[in-house]
């Protein structure tokens, strides 16, 4: 997977799920390891790209 700050369109990092936990119908709690530490402001969002390409974006709740 590779991980990607919207903003900084030239930074992106490898990283791995650990854990992934459904919190109701439309959310989820999705715990990564990443190989840099990502460095955000409360509403921004990351583009997750898969291995096979496909990409989304996600809101960060908090870094725990």
């Amino acid at each position: 997977m590779r991980i990607g700050l919207t903003d900084h369109a030239d930074f992106t990092t490898q990283g791995v799920d650990i854990e992934k936990k459904n919190l109701n119908d439309e959310i989820i709690l999705l715990t990564l390891k990443t190989d840099q530490p990502l460095d955000y402001y409360a509403g921004q969002f990351v583009n997750l790209q898969r291995d096979d390409g496909l990409s989304r974006s996600y809101s960060i709740a908090n870094s725990q």
